[in-house]
């Protein structure tokens, strides 16, 4: 999962937003679209801030993956280019094409 962080850094949320799975608009190319616009400005405007407050992102290390049939979490550690650190976790799913995306719906 290193490229969320990637995309992050270089503040790319058009290449994070590829990698997120919304499930419940998968069916709705009109509603998956709309969900995506509205995902990606939350997105920019949170990320923004807290790349700002925090000098970037100065080291990212997964920690823990745990598998599951279809979903997944990933742990990882966070280090902020101010010295902070975060430990947390990102969920995925398996989508029908067998590609693992984080899970919008957690």
């Amino acid at each position: 999962m290193q490229r969320t962080e990637n995309n992050q850094q270089e503040k790319d949320y058009e290449g994070y937003l590829k990698l997120v799975y919304f499930k419940d608009a998968q069916k709705d190319p009109a509603k998956l679209e709309k969900t995506k616009a509205n995902f990606l400005s939350l997105l920019e405007s949170k990320m923004n801030q807290e790349l700002d407050k925090n000098d970037g992102i100065k080291e990212y290390k997964i920690t823990e993956e745990t598998v599951e049939e279809d979903k997944a979490v990933v742990k990882y550690h966070l280090v902020w280019g101010n010295g902070e650190e975060k430990d947390d976790e990102m969920p995925l799913v398996k989508t029908e094409d067998g590609e693992w995306l984080l899970d919008s719906g957690k």
